[in-house]
Formats: C-alpha cells, sequence, structure tokens
C-alpha cells in the first residue's frame, strides 16, 4: 500500500512496512486507552491522513482475524464513547456498525457474525469521522460514501441486483452516478434512464437512495 504520486507522507506511519502500518492503525483505542494522548492526536500522528485512499476495511480485517484482543479494544473504545457518531457494539448474537444522531435516533449501517469484518469497518468509518476527512471532497470522501450506503442496503436485506452504485446502468436497477457537478438518482429500464432526482453533493444523494430502496419492498430479498 503506497501513498498516492506526489503525496509526501507524515509520522512515522509512513515509513513502516505494510502490516506495521495496519496494526498501527488497529491498534489505535488501545494505545489511547492506556496513554493520556487524545484519539485525535494519535490519529494525526499515524499518517493515515495521507494513506486513507489506499487503506480499505478488507486489509485492517485481515490484521484484526489473528489479533481478537484488539477487537475487544475496540468495543470497550465504542461503549466509552460520549458523543453522537458511529457505534461498535455486539447485539443479539451479531456484531453491529451503525450511528447515533445528536438527537439520540440510531441507524444501523451494517450486521456481521464476524466480529473483526465488522469491527474493521468501524474502525474506517471511525477515523474517517473523527479526521473530518468526509467533508474535504477528496477520491476518499467517495469510498466512504459508499462504503456506508452499501453496508446499509446490505442490512436492510436490498437485492444486490436491485441497485448499481458504480456509474453503470443496468436494466431494470436503482443507479446512482455522477455527472459533472451533480450526483443523479435513476432507475433503469429496458435500456432507458429515467432520472428521479438529482443533488448537490453525494451524501445527499446517498441519503436519498438509501430512504428509496427503504420504501421500496420489491428491492428486497426473499
Amino acid at each position: 500500500m503506497e501513498p498516492e504520486q506526489g503525496m509526501q507522507p507524515r509520522g512515522e506511519l509512513a515509513s513502516l512496512p505494510p502490516e506495521q502500518m495496519i496494526e498501527r492503525l488497529c491498534r489505535l483505542a488501545r494505545d489511547h486507552k492506556s496513554g493520556p494522548r487524545s484519539i485525535q492526536d494519535l490519529l494525526e500522528e499515524s499518517g493515515f491522513r495521507d494513506l486513507r485512499r489506499t487503506i480499505r476495511a478488507e486489509h485492517l480485517r485481515r490484521h484484526l482475524w489473528k489479533r481478537m484482543d484488539l477487537v475487544d479494544n475496540w468495543l470497550d473504545y465504542s461503549c466509552d464513547k460520549r458523543t453522537a457518531g458511529y457505534y461498535f457494539r455486539e447485539h443479539a448474537g451479531r456484531y453491529e456498525v451503525g450511528m447515533v444522531a445528536p438527537d439520540g435516533g440510531i441507524a444501523v449501517v451494517s450486521q456481521h457474525r464476524d466480529p473483526a469484518r465488522a469491527c474493521a469497518e468501524f474502525i474506517l468509518l471511525e477515523l474517517m469521522d473523527i479526521g473530518g476527512f468526509k467533508a474535504d471532497k477528496t477520491p476518499a470522501d467517495t469510498i466512504l460514501d459508499k462504503l456506508l450506503l452499501r453496508a446499509a442496503l446490505d442490512a436492510i436485506g436490498t437485492r444486490p441486483d436491485a441497485y448499481d452504485l458504480d456509474g453503470g446502468t443496468p436494466s431494470e436497477c436503482y443507479c446512482l452516478v455522477r455527472r459533472e457537478d451533480r450526483w443523479v438518482v435513476s432507475y433503469s429500464e429496458r435500456g432507458e434512464i429515467n432520472e428521479i432526482a438529482s443533488f448537490a453533493t453525494e451524501h445527499e444523494a446517498c441519503a436519498f437512495f438509501l430512504d428509496l430502496m427503504r420504501s421500496e419492498p420489491t428491492t428486497r430479498t426473499g
């Protein structure tokens, strides 16, 4: 996992081998609890700011699978949070990732039987949120919103063939695509594209798309 060309990674993490790089991110919760440093300071020093575009949840999951003690650290970290934002918990025999709104409302993002996979998703979302990267309009912003939307669609049982988020227009499916400076939600039917709504930001479009899928029982599995 190399930084993008032209970027100058900051912090010790930039010079570490890939496995050590992932380990450093996976143990942030433990390091935060065992020392006086804030999670924000630890994240800034980690080099994640410059390397985030190359890191995926699967990279974290592979390391966490071998270090379940780090999963426990993140469960404790989430339990100790006293602010709105992402959470990670064990619930009803599954491991759940979700978001707590400022008014206390809860939205489930994803549920997994594999604790390492759920923890990896939580870490990536939490670090992006803590770093404020969602608002910087970089390509990483696209990864974050698509990750959230895909996970939420999976959590509500949406059929994979009922939608497309990759810019294509498969037949008989709902699509989300970027066109110049707009994000467009449409329905593709027999080669014809019927626009439903468009938005200035990806975040707004993803929120609308999720609500649309929730209101369409024909998109569900089973």
